[in-house]
């Protein structure tokens, strides 16, 4: 079973290097920009296990992502 990561950060610099970090342990990953997108992401691929979230985002931010999530 493919363990698959979404990284949700806006920093296109941070955002490849956790992807890279995560592909040396053997995570697939995938990179979205906001909370907004995260969420489409998270009703396409229901393989995601794991969320590494940004705080400070264009759009929706981390708060408002944990927010739409939990209702």
């Amino acid at each position: 079973m493919s363990k698959k990561v979404l990284i949700v950060e806006d920093d296109l610099f941070s955002a490849n290097m956790f992807k890279q970090i995560l592909h040396n342990s053997g995570f697939e990953s995938i990179i979205v920009e906001n909370g907004f997108l995260a969420l489409e992401e998270l009703n396409k691929d229901q393989c995601i296990s794991t969320c590494l979230l940004d705080l400070n985002m264009p759009v929706m931010d981390g708060y408002e992502f944990l927010k739409a999530l939990s209702s």
